[in-house]
């Protein structure tokens, strides 16, 4: 561990993995259940009940609540089930968190495989600055967004 003097003074705690995890309140636990695991694919790296001794007090829900851990990568997304469950997010674009980024090695595969198991694709292929992408809609308006980086700048 690095001591106080030696970490970055812009950033003054120092991370003990390379990896951030994302938690996603569910209006439809099932649902989203579903999509992340289901139509995506995600592997369960865990299912845990947190008590309300341990939701409440932390501030991470107004209750007890079911938390699925899903990997993706060396992120985990938590999936999180509570009742009762918040309503649904409205479709116009606001403040919080839009859409959840996945590197892919091969977009066009990537986009005809999820396709397969029943995402639905906002749009085909686009070609952006830095890669190739598509997004598909998620449960709760949350963007799924499949990036493949360009190897080089396209001409």
């Amino acid at each position: 561990m690095r001591s106080a003097a030696e970490r970055s003074p812009t950033q003054p705690f120092e991370l003990s993995a390379s990896q951030i995890d994302i938690s996603v309140v569910c209006s439809d636990f099932d649902e989203a259940v579903g999509f992340y695991r289901d139509k995506l694919g995600l592997k369960v790296h865990v299912d845990l009940a947190i008590p309300e001794k341990l939701a409440v007090p932390s501030g991470l829900a107004p209750a007890a609540f079911r938390h699925l851990r899903l990997r993706a990568g060396n992120t985990l997304i938590k999936l999180v089930g509570i009742e009762p469950p918040p309503d649904p997010v409205g479709v116009s674009f606001k403040a919080g968190v839009r859409w959840l980024t996945f590197h892919v090695t091969d977009l066009d595969a990537t986009i005809r495989d999820v396709s397969a198991r029943g995402v639905t694709f906002l749009s085909g292929r686009l070609e952006g600055l830095a890669g190739a992408f598509a997004c598909a809609q998620a449960p709760d308006n949350i963007l799924i967004e499949f990036v493949e980086l360009y190897r080089r700048p396209p001409a």
